[in-house]
């Protein structure tokens, strides 16, 4: 059985293989290099963002990523429950270029984590409301 928090921590030199977004399921496929085995990750979802210029590259070398998953109310401000921009100009440019503004206007106890492919910049990102809304599959 394949176990997230070992994937997460392992996941250096991973290449995404494809991904598809069909009624509130992001499903990736993920080569994990060093476990040289492919996995389906299948996240519950509605916030995400793509870079279609990565993702489209044919190289392996432009979808070479790791796997990140951070929990969100370490990150952001929270007012009245709810995540919010940063009130400093240049942290909060650097909140938008992470894709954490995903979360703004979240509630905190419905949303909570931030789920990302990370390599030369941030290939996808998505809200996550529990760990439990993600499911791995090792594909034959």
């Amino acid at each position: 059985m394949l176990n997230l928090e070992y994937i997460v921590e392992n996941s250096g030199d991973s290449t995404l293989e494809s991904y598809t977004y069909s009624g509130g399921l992001l499903t990736v496929n993920i080569d994990l290099g060093d476990f040289d085995k492919e996995v389906l990750i299948k996240i519950r979802t509605d916030g995400m963002s793509f870079k279609s210029y990565y993702l489209d590259k044919i190289e392996a070398l432009y979808r070479t990523c790791r796997i990140e998953i951070q929990e969100l109310t370490g990150i952001l401000s929270v007012e009245n429950g709810m995540y919010v921009p940063s009130n400093n100009f240049g942290e909060f440019m650097n909140e938008k270029k992470l894709n954490y503004h995903l979360a703004y206007g979240e509630k905190t106890s419905s949303m909570k984590y931030m789920f990302s492919l990370v390599g030369y910049d941030r290939l996808l990102s998505c809200l996550v409301s529990d760990l439990d809304c993600i499911t791995l599959e090792e594909v034959n």
